[in-house]
């Protein structure tokens, strides 16, 4: 995590934000224009925005979305300079405000840039099948059976489970489950812009066994594209009692385990973002401000003062009315170290049980495939005395194979044995690629 306390950077920071400010207003403006065209004349969906086209054999549920017209710069083109000056606080935040614009508008509600990729279920199917319409921008059809539950006045509620049969997404990366103070649990998604889908798409990914045959194979140079970007979210259910002017609020619905719909009010709590615009991508996440107060996740870890300051600069040239001022970055994680410490980032609604030990950069940088025996590398280090993941650089550290053979990063995407034998390849720090299957998997 950096700590910046520069001036000059401060000031252009400052000049950042009010420049966000002012678009902010705008799009405050545009979003009113937009709903009053919906509900005057839905019909009339000329000039911008426009109307997007259903996949062939789909249906558009509800009747109309539209493209909202684009207000947020996106970062990456704004700042080509980036590395060179440092100012990764205002690119978290310029990239958070970019990620949340509102992008395709309903009757009733609308769906962020972020919400209309796609999710990572969408690409990883059952059976390692291949997907069939994954550069579509259409949202998924809503179900026959969740229409009825909707409430009055919206026409659209999205996916809050990757599956109807396994609640996969109430339970973080260490197996645990968050609640917030009403016991409901907090609800995970991970979803990944065109750019990222296209990657995987090429490279046929979207099946373990294309995976397991890139690793047996002398490549060793897989790689995302610069432009790739990279979310996971986290979301509270929201009761009459809850206070929702605080939250970035959607509907959702889920399965329950006797296969019934449930529409849910929700907020958003938590989002890691994630952009390959560095060589080893840069690692940003957000959280709302209740959340020690309104789920059971401890603070371990207080936000660095350097970083609340840009926050409170940021929420101060906010509009009065920007739901975006209840949201804090958390920190920026471009390096595995510095002066040869460990830089830790953590979320405490998506790392809530080990904070200290949490390094996005390390743990991604574990994304791997071996052969199809081996599976993947663990990014928690079960031989520690304690429970914790890896943290630090991926050189000089010992790693276990899942026979517990030692192996080592050899500073060429890959780790291998003592001997040099290699027994598993990076997949460039994206760890959602785990959620491939395999046709075999069907088999047995």
């Amino acid at each position: 995590m950096f700590t910046r306390r520069n001036g000059f950077i401060a000031l252009i920071l400052a000049v950042l934000v009010i420049a966000i400010a002012a678009i902010m207003i705008l799009m405050a403006d545009s979003e009113d224009e937009d709903a009053e065209t919906l509900e005057q004349a839905p019909a009339a969906q000329s000039g911008t925005p426009t109307a997007i086209t259903p996949a062939t054999g789909a249906t558009a549920v509800p009747s109309t979305f539209i493209l909202a017209e684009v207000t947020e710069p996106d970062p990456r083109e704004e700042n080509p300079t980036l590395a060179s000056a440092n100012d990764y606080y205002g690119f978290a935040w310029q990239m958070f405000m970019y990620v949340n614009q509102p992008y395709i508008i309903f009757v009733g509600g609308s769906l962020t840039r972020w919400e209309a990729w796609q999710a990572s279920t969408d690409i990883y199917l059952p059976c390692g099948a291949r997907p069939a319409d994954y550069n579509t921008e259409e949202p998924p059809a809503l179900p026959e059976e969740v229409k009825p539950l909707l409430p009055e006045g919206v026409e659209y509620a999205r996916p809050m489970l990757f599956t109807d049969k396994f609640l996969e997404s109430t339970i973080e990366i260490d197996g645990e489950t968050l609640v917030d103070t009403n016991g409901n649990p907090i609800r995970f998604e991970v979803r990944m812009n065109p750019s990222t889908v296209n990657t995987v798409m090429t490279n046929g990914f979207y099946n373990r066994d294309n995976q397991v045959a890139y690793f047996n194979s002398s490549r060793n140079d897989f790689q995302f594209a610069p432009e790739s970007l990279e979310v996971k979210a986290s979301w509270r259910q929201l009761l009459p009692s809850d206070d929702a002017s605080r939250y970035y609020v959607n509907y959702g619905y889920y399965y329950d385990q006797q296969g019934n719909p449930v529409v849910i009010k929700v907020g958003l709590t938590g989002l890691h973002i994630t952009s390959k615009f560095l060589p080893n991508w840069i690692w940003m996440t957000f959280e709302q401000v209740d959340n020690q107060t309104m789920t059971t996740a401890p603070l371990v870890d207080p936000i660095p003062p350097d970083v609340q300051q840009v926050n409170d600069t940021v929420h101060n040239n906010l509009p009065a009315t920007s739901i975006w001022r209840y949201y804090n970055l958390r920190g920026v994680q471009t390096e595995f170290a510095i002066n040869g410490q460990p830089t830790i980032l953590a979320n405490t609604q998506i790392e809530t049980q080990f904070q200290e030990s949490s390094s996005c950069i390390t743990c991604h940088g574990l994304a791997t495939i071996g052969a199809s025996s081996d599976g993947r590398l663990g990014f928690f280090d079960f031989f520690a005395s304690d429970f914790r993941a890896f943290v630090g650089g991926l050189e000089g550290q010992t790693f276990y194979a899942t026979d517990d053979t030692e192996v080592f990063f050899n500073g060429v995407n890959a780790f291998a044995q003592q001997s040099g034998r290699v027994r598993y390849k990076q997949l460039d720090f994206v760890w959602s690629l785990k959620e491939a299957q395999s046709p075999s998997m069907c088999n047995q």
